[in-house]
């Protein structure tokens, strides 16, 4: 991308987000309105690490870490809102599309020739309605999921306890899609490290160092980073799994209700798992 087009974006973006802390206060904008700030506080819920306020002497607020399995945060959380609920939605859905808008299926559904990449001009009206699509079928199909087996109201239609359990899948994804990306692009902010302002400074001599890629397109490498994106989204699924089954669990109904409730939800995520390894897996266009 353009530097300057980026920073151009990154201050008109900082304006908006000044703006909104001034007009709305500075924890109603980040905690609900600032979009990074509420993707990270989602992936901060995943964290092993949990840390609680305590009261010293003299109304000391410290803070002190408190150990847990992955995930377990997730079982504490208040319900959301409905815009909480499609915003994780969208969380999973536009990286997914990320994922199909290079398949070849998706090129020749557009009419495009995968081998001979148009470039994003061209590619930006169809990326842009696959993308609101992608985010519909999902909001449709999680809402049919939280369609009561005996019982429906219209709140059940976006019910909020199952949504938890659906942020593991949407970061495993997020880790395994973006991995190979991660890994080229980490050599650069590591290089940039040695001179931050480019000043023709060497602050951890590495000036002279070369950005690789090459690890992409040899087999051994290639086959451990597909192992790290499988082992990824497999974990991400289990926990999952297990955060639907134990939210459930807190509900007052019987066991015959529990499992058939949980029916949509595990064929729901089944079905992602495919369509992740599978996103995977597929030939990409160049």
């Amino acid at each position: 991308m353009d530097p300057e087009f980026l920073a151009t974006g990154i201050i008109i973006y900082m304006m908006l987000v000044s703006t909104g802390m001034i007009l709305f206060g500075k924890e109603a904008w980040l905690s609900k309105a600032e979009p990074f700030c509420v993707f990270f506080r989602m992936v901060g819920w995943l964290s092993p690490v949990k840390w609680q306020k305590e009261n010293q002497r003299n109304s000391v607020m410290i803070f002190l870490p408190k150990i847990q399995w992955p995930c377990m945060q997730l079982l504490e959380l208040p319900t959301i809102p409905k815009s909480g609920t499609a915003f994780i939605l969208l969380v999973l859905s536009t990286v997914s599309f990320d994922g199909l808008s290079k398949t070849f299926w998706w090129m020749a559904l557009i009419g495009e020739n995968p081998l001979e990449y148009p470039g994003r001009t061209v590619l930006m009206l169809p990326n842009t309605a696959g993308m609101l699509s992608t985010f519909l079928i999902f909001l449709l199909f999680y809402a049919l999921t939280q369609i009561k087996i005996f019982e429906s109201t219209e709140d059940d239609l976006m019910d909020t306890g199952f949504v938890f359990s659906i942020i593991p899948i949407a970061f495993g994804y997020h880790f395994a899609h973006y991995l190979p990306n991660f890994l080229v692009d980490i050599q650069y902010a590591f290089i940039s490290l040695s001179d931050p302002l480019d000043l023709g400074w060497n602050l951890l001599g590495i000036k002279d160092w070369q950005v690789r890629s090459s690890f992409l397109t040899h087999h051994e490498s290639v086959v451990i980073i597909w192992y790290l994106q499988i082992t990824g989204i497999v974990l991400a699924h289990i926990a999952a799994v297990i955060i639907a089954h134990l939210k459930t669990l807190k509900n007052d109904a019987g066991q015959r209700t529990i499992i058939l409730s949980q029916i949509p939800s595990t064929l729901l995520m089944i079905a992602y798992t495919v369509l992740g390894l599978w996103l995977l897996s597929t030939p990409i266009a160049a």
